[in-house]
C-alpha cells in the first residue's frame, strides 16, 4: 500500500512535466537559419552599417540618415561613445529572428558575473520608411543611453554591474522620447492612466506602462524646463546612482512636487475634455485580453457582419480566432509563431482579411518566406499561395467577388502596392516609387481602391526626396486601375496621420485620423470633397472595422489599462461631431506654425537677396567699365569706389556655429563625414563576459570558478574558456570551447580537463590503508553538431575522445613497501553522445520560469584497451514550470538515470549542488564509490554523477540507477505584492519556497518490485572469500519535505532550505542547507 502511494506520487510529479538538474545540465532555445548572410558594410567615423544580400538599399538610407541624426542624439543626451558603433540591418523581421546573437546567453547574471556592454544594435525594415526612420532612433537611442549608464571603460561596467540599478520609467522613458518625442501612443497612455486618481510612484511601473509614463515624464521635463536639461539629468544619474535625486538636484525641487506638477501638466487639460470625448461601455467589450503582454491585432467583420476575426499574439505565438457574433462562439483557425525570449517580437504578422462569408485569407510567414493562406470555414482545409518576392507584407485587402487581391509590400526599401490574381499566379506592380504606400482598400462596385501615403504629389512613380526630408504623415489617395494615367485623386491633405480607409460604398469612405490629436473614426465623401468626425472616443482606435448596413462597429481600444476589443451593435455612423484638439495638438500645431514662418522668412530672404543681385548686375552691366590703367597706391583706400565685399566665412571653424550645446564645437572641427564602402565584412573578437564565482564541489571542496566568452559582433563564432582552482592547488578543472553557428548544423568542438587528488589519512584502517594520496585525471577531447529542428527543439550529437589516468603517489606503495597496491593506470575511451533538447520556457524573473524543459540523452564510452571498461548512460531530464498566479509559480522535475555495459557506472543520490558544509556518507563502505583504498583503482569517480534529494548528506542511496524527483513552489513575496523597481536587491528577489523531493537509486532490481536490491545488505570481510546477504525490508525510497529562502547578496545567489528528511517510514530531524546558484 504504502510503496503505491509513492508511485501514485511520482506519477502526479511526472505527469506535472518536472525535472532535474543534477548534472549540470545545457537547454536553451535556438536560431534557425534559413538562409546564408554575406555580409558586408559602409564604415563613418562614428559607426558602420551592416547589410546583406538585397539590403544594400536600406544600409544608404541609414547611412543618410544617422549622418545628420547619430550627432542630434548624442547632442541630446550629453554623451558620446568612446568606441565605433556596429549597425546590422535585416532586411525583414523573419531574417531578423535568425540572428544569432544572444542565443545561448545565460537566462540570469551567473553569480560574480560581469557584463560587457557592446555599441552594436540589429535593426529588422519594418516595411516602410516611417517606421523604419523610427526604429532607427529608437535603436540607436537605447544603444548610446545603455552604453552611458552601463558602458564606458572596464572600470565603469564593473562598477554599473554591481551599484547601478535604474528604474524602467528611466531608461525605457528617455529611449522612447528621444525616438518619438510626444506621439499619440503616450498621449493615449497618459490621459488613460491619468483617469485613476491613484498614481502609482514610478518606481513602481514596470513594462510597456513605465516605458509610456517615462516618456511623457521626459517630454515634461523638456517643455517645462528645456532639453538641455535631459543631458544634465542623466550625466548626473551615472555619476550619483540615483534618479530622484538627479531629478531634484537639476531642477531645484523635491521629486514629490515635480511628480505633482507633472500629473498637473497632464491632467488638467485631459480633465477639460472630459465633456467631448466618451469611453466604451462595459456592454461594448467583446472579449478582454489575459494579461497586458498579450496582443490583439488584425480585427475584421465579416461580409455580412455575421462573424468577426481577430489575431491573439503572446510573445510571438498567435492565434487566428473567429467568433460567431450572435452565438459568442469562438473556433481558432490557425495558430503559429513561437515564444521569444531574447528577441523583440513582431506584431506586423500574421495579416488578415475576409474574402467571403465562408473564407479567411491570412498572410503568415513560415520558414522565413511569406505565404498567402485561403482558411475555408466549413471544411477547415488551408491552401497555399507563395509570396516570397516580397520581402514582407504590410496590408491585404480582397475585392467583392475575392478573385483580386491588392497588397502593399516592401521590395528592395520600397513599399509599393501589388494586384495579385487569386485564380491564377499573376502579379502585377501598381506603384513604383520610394513613397510608403499602405492600407490599400478596394471600393466596393469599383475598380478603384484607397490607400494612405506619404506622398507629397499626386504623380505616380516620379522622384523622391532622400529619408531626411521625406514626411512622415500620411494622406489618402484614390486611385483608379483604368485609368492610364499616372495621376491619383487626393482625399487629404492635412497636417495629421490618416489610415485604416473602410470604403462602404462608391461615395463614402471611413478612415481614421488624429486631426484634434486622437485616433478617431472619420468619413469622407467623393461628391463634395468633403470629410467630417463621426467618433469621439477618449483614446485613439488602434484598430477598427464596420458593416454600414447594419451599423456595427468593432474596434480596438486602450481603457483602464489594457487594449481591449469592443463590439457596438447600433454605432450612429451617420453623426457630426466636433472635439476640441488634445494639448499635444495644440503644442505640435504651435511648432509647426512656427517653423512654416521661419522657412518663409528664410526663403523670403533668399529671394530679396538674389533680387539684389539681379539689380546689381543689371546697373553694372549698364555702365561701361573705364578700361584705362591707372597707377595706384596699394595703401591708399578710394572710398568714392569702395565695395563692402562678403566676408569670407571659414566653414571649418566652431565659431561658426551659433550652437554651443553639448559636443557641438567637437563636432564641427570634425571633417566632413567619409563614407567608405560597401566592404566585406570583418571578423573581429571582443569579451562578452568575465565570471568569477564560488564553488563547493562535491567531492573536491571549495574552489574559485573563473570564465569567459569571446564572440564576433554577429555570434557566428563563440569561444568559452575557464579554470575552476580548488582551495588545495592541486584538484582542478579546464575547458576551452569553440562553436561555429552561421549555419543550419551548429558546430562545437570542446577540451576538458578534470583533475582529483583524492588525500586522506584514517587512523581506524590497517596501517597499509591509513594514508593514501591518489591522482585521477581525464582529459576528454569533443567534436559536435547539433541541428535546430525549431525554435525550441534540436537534436545533438557529440563524438569524443577521453583519457583517464590514475596515479598512486603513497611514499610507500611507490617504494614497493606495500604488497599488492595498484600503482597506476591509464585507459582510452572512444564514444558518442545523443540527446533531444526541448526547451519553450519564458522568463518571468530571477529564477522564475514558465513553460516546459527537457532533455533526453545516450551515451556509449568504448574502451579501447580493454573493452570489459566500456558502459553506456541513459538519462531523461523533464522539468515543468507552472505559473499559477503572477510571479507565483510551481516548479516540478523528474529525473531518471541507468548506467549499463561491461562496467556500469554509479549514481550518487542526496546533497544539494554548491552544498557549503557538506557531508557524505557510506564512505567506508568497500562497495561504496566514495570508497578509496590503495589496493583499489577508483577511476570510475571520473565518471560518476551527484543527483540532488534534499534532507540527506551526499550518497545516502548509490546505485546503477537512479530515480527523483522534485517539487518547489517558488513565491517571490516581495515581488509578489510591490510593482516596479525595488532598489534593493535582497528585497526584488527574496523568494520562499516549499518542497518535496522523493527518490531512489539501486543496482538490480528496482524498488517497484518488492525483491528489490535496496533493502538488501552484502556484508563483506576484507580479504575474506565469504559474504552475507541480509534482507532488510527498508522502505526503498528517501523523501523529504520543508521550506527555503533564496535572495542575492553580495552579486551571488544563495540558498537556504531546511529539509525534514523521511528513511524507512520514520522521519528524521530536520537538515539545513547554504548553497550558491540556482535551483533547477
Amino acid at each position: 500500500m504504502k510503496n503505491r502511494l509513492v508511485i501514485a506520487c511520482l506519477f502526479l510529479l511526472a505527469t506535472s512535466s518536472a525535472i532535474g538538474q543534477y548534472k549540470p545540465q545545457t537547454f536553451g532555445q535556438n536560431r534557425v537559419q534559413y538562409k546564408e548572410f554575406d555580409w558586408y558594410y559602409y564604415g563613418t567615423e562614428e559607426y558602420d552599417v551592416h547589410f546583406y544580400s538585397q539590403g544594400e538599399e536600406y544600409a544608404d538610407v541609414t547611412v543618410d540618415f544617422l549622418q545628420d541624426e547619430f550627432e542630434k542624439i548624442t547632442d541630446m543626451i550629453g554623451y558620446a561613445p568612446f568606441s565605433k558603433s556596429e549597425i546590422f540591418i535585416y532586411n525583414s523581421h523573419t531574417d531578423l529572428l535568425q540572428s544569432n546573437i544572444g542565443v545561448g546567453a545565460a537566462t540570469f547574471s551567473v553569480a560574480g558575473e560581469t557584463k560587457f556592454v557592446k555599441l552594436q544594435v540589429e535593426i529588422a525594415y519594418p516595411g516602410n520608411m516611417v517606421d523604419f526612420k523610427k526604429e532607427l532612433r529608437f535603436k540607436v537611442s537605447k544603444m548610446l543611453l545603455e552604453d552611458m549608464m552601463f558602458g564606458g571603460s572596464l572600470t565603469e561596467m564593473f562598477q554599473s554591474n554591481y551599484l547601478l540599478n535604474l528604474p524602467e520609467w528611466f531608461i525605457e522613458g528617455a529611449v522612447n522620447y528621444i525616438a518619438k518625442g510626444w506621439d499619440v501612443t503616450m498621449d493615449d497612455y497618459v490621459r488613460d492612466y491619468l483617469t485613476d486618481k491613484k498614481i502609482k510612484k514610478f518606481n513602481k511601473l514596470e513594462g510597456e506602462e513605465a516605458a509610456l509614463i517615462g516618456q511623457s515624464v521626459w517630454n515634461f521635463i523638456a517643455i517645462k524646463y528645456g532639453k538641455s536639461n535631459l543631458s544634465n539629468i542623466l550625466n548626473l544619474t551615472r555619476i550619483i546612482r540615483n534618479t530622484e535625486h538627479s531629478v531634484a538636484s537639476t531642477l531645484g525641487m523635491s521629486f514629490r512636487q515635480f511628480m505633482y506638477e507633472w500629473a498637473e501638466y497632464y491632467g488638467v487639460p485631459n480633465e477639460q475634455l472630459d465633456d467631448s470625448y466618451i469611453a466604451p461601455t462595459k456592454d461594448e467589450k467583446l472579449i478582454n485580453v489575459t494579461g497586458k503582454i498579450t496582443k490583439l491585432t488584425g480585427l475584421k467583420i465579416s461580409p455580412q457582419g455575421t462573424q468577426i476575426a481577430y489575431i491573439q499574439n503572446y510573445k510571438g505565438k498567435y492565434k487566428i480566432i473567429i467568433r460567431n457574433i450572435e452565438k459568442g462562439k469562438e473556433r481558432v483557425a490557425l495558430k503559429g509563431g513561437y515564444h521569444s525570449i531574447d528577441q523583440e517580437v513582431s506584431y506586423k504578422l500574421p495579416i488578415i482579411d475576409w474574402i467571403s462569408e465562408s473564407q479567411l485569407g491570412i498572410v503568415q510567414n513560415s520558414y522565413g518566406k511569406n505565404f498567402l493562406v485561403t482558411y475555408d470555414i466549413p471544411t477547415r482545409s488551408k491552401q497555399k499561395k507563395s509570396l516570397v518576392r516580397f520581402n514582407q507584407v504590410n496590408d491585404i485587402d480582397f475585392n467583392e467577388n475575392g478573385k483580386l487581391a491588392i497588397i502593399s509590400a516592401d521590395v528592395k526599401g520600397q513599399t509599393d502596392l501589388y494586384l495579385i490574381s487569386m485564380r491564377r499566379n499573376a502579379i502585377k506592380r501598381l506603384t513604383k516609387d520610394s513613397w510608403d504606400d499602405l492600407y490599400p482598400q478596394f471600393i466596393p462596385g469599383t475598380d478603384a481602391f484607397v490607400f494612405s501615403s506619404n506622398r507629397t504629389t499626386d504623380t505616380l512613380n516620379i522622384t523622391t526626396p532622400d529619408i531626411n526630408h521625406m514626411p512622415s504623415l500620411l494622406n489618402l489617395f484614390a486611385y483608379d486601375l483604368d485609368t492610364t494615367t499616372n495621376v491619383l485623386h487626393r482625399m487629404t491633405n492635412t497636417i495629421s496621420n490618416e489610415t485604416y480607409p473602410v470604403p462602404v460604398d462608391k461615395d463614402h469612405i471611413y478612415f481614421l485620423s488624429d486631426l484634434k490629436g486622437i485616433n478617431n473614426i472619420y468619413t469622407y465623401s467623393f461628391s463634395d470633397s468633403l470629410y467630417h468626425q463621426v467618433s469621439n472616443f477618449r483614446t485613439s482606435l488602434k484598430q477598427y472595422d464596420l458593416n454600414p448596413y447594419s451599423g456595427d462597429l468593432a474596434f480596438l481600444m486602450l481603457h483602464e489599462g489594457k487594449t481591449r476589443l469592443y463590439y457596438n451593435e447600433d454605432y450612429n455612423l451617420d453623426q457630426r461631431l466636433f472635439t476640441p484638439p488634445t494639448l499635444r495638438h495644440q503644442v505640435q500645431q504651435v511648432e509647426y506654425i512656427r517653423k512654416k514662418r521661419e522657412e518663409r522668412a528664410t526663403q523670403e530672404l533668399l529671394e530679396q537677396k538674389k533680387r539684389s543681385e539681379e539689380e546689381t548686375a543689371l546697373l553694372d552691366s549698364i555702365q561701361q567699365a573705364d578700361t584705362t590703367q591707372l597707377l595706384v597706391d596699394e595703401g591708399f583706400i578710394d572710398t568714392d569706389n569702395y565695395t563692402f565685399e562678403d566676408e569670407e566665412v571659414d566653414k571649418d571653424s566652431p565659431d561658426n556655429d551659433q550652437r554651443f550645446s553639448f559636443l557641438s564645437i567637437y563636432q564641427k572641427i570634425q571633417k566632413e563625414p567619409t563614407v567608405t564602402g560597401p566592404l566585406p565584412y570583418e571578423t573581429s573578437f571582443t569579451a562578452d563576459n568575465l565570471v568569477t564565482s564560488f564553488v563547493f564541489d562535491q567531492m573536491r571542496g571549495f574552489g574559485v570558478l573563473v570564465e569567459t566568452q569571446m564572440t564576433d559582433a554577429l555570434e557566428n563564432h563563440k569561444f568559452n574558456g575557464g579554470f575552476l582552482a580548488i582551495s588545495d592547488f592541486k584538484s582542478g578543472d579546464f575547458f576551452a570551447q569553440y562553436e561555429y553557428l552561421k549555419n543550419t548544423i551548429d558546430l562545437r568542438v570542446r577540451y576538458d580537463r578534470n583533475v582529483i587528488i583524492q588525500n586522506d589519512f584514517d587512523t581506524q584502517r590497517d596501517f597499509t590503508e591509513r594514508e593514501h594520496l591518489q591522482k585521477y585525471q581525464m582529459n576528454t577531447v569533443a567534436l559536435g553538431a547539433a541541428l535546430p529542428v525549431s525554435v525550441s527543439a534540436r537534436f545533438e550529437i557529440d563524438g569524443f575522445m577521453r583519457f583517464t589516468n590514475y596515479y598512486n603517489l603513497n611514499r610507500d606503495v611507490i617504494a614497493g613497501t606495500v604488497s599488492g597496491a595498484i600503482e597506476d593506470s591509464k585507459h582510452t575511451y572512444a564514444g558518442f553522445k545523443a540527446a533531444w533538447v526541448f526547451d519553450n520556457t519564458l522568463v518571468n524573473g530571477l529564477n522564475l520560469f514558465e513553460g516546459m524543459r527537457g532533455k533526453i540523452s545516450f551515451e556509449h564510452n568504448q574502451a579501447l584497451d580493454d573493452a570489459s571498461r566500456s558502459f553506456s548512460n541513459f538519462n531523461i531530464d523533464m522539468r515543468r514550470y507552472q505559473k499559477i498566479h503572477r510571479e507565483l509559480v510551481l516548479a516540478t522535475r523528474v529525473y531518471y538515470g541507468a548506467s549499463f555495459g561491461n562496467r556500469p557506472k554509479t549514481y550518487m543520490l542526496g546533497g544539494m549542488d554548491n552544498w557549503l558544509f557538506n557531508k557524505k556518507d557510506n564512505e567506508d563502505q568497500i562497495n561504496s564509490p566514495l570508497y578509496f583504498s590503495n589496493f583499489k583503482d577508483n577511476t570510475d569517480i571520473l565518471f560518476t554523477e551527484f543527483v540532488n534529494l534534499r534532507g540527506f548528506n551526499y550518497n545516502r542511496f548509490n546505485g546503477e540507477n537512479v530515480l527523483a524527483a522534485n517539487a518547489e513552489l517558488r513565491f517571490p513575496v516581495i515581488k509578489y505584492f510591490t510593482r516596479g523597481t525595488i532598489k534593493s536587491n535582497f528585497l526584488r528577489n527574496l523568494q520562499f519556497i516549499g518542497f518535496y523531493d522523493i527518490g531512489s537509486a539501486w543496482t538490480g532490481l528496482s524498488p517497484f518490485n518488492e525483491d528489490n536490491t535496496v533493502d538488501t545488505k552484502i556484508v563483506k570481510t576484507p580479504g575474506s572469500p565469504f559474504e552475507a546477504i541480509i534482507k532488510t525490508s527498508r522502505n526503498p525510497w528517501l523523501q523529504s519535505y520543508g521550506f527555503g529562502m533564496r535572495t542575492v547578496l553580495l552579486g551571488y545567489y544563495l540558498r537556504f532550505d531546511a529539509a525534514r528528511p523521511i528513511e524507512d517510514y520514520r522521519r528524521g530531524e530536520m537538515k539545513y542547507y547554504l548553497s550558491i546558484g540556482y535551483d533547477f
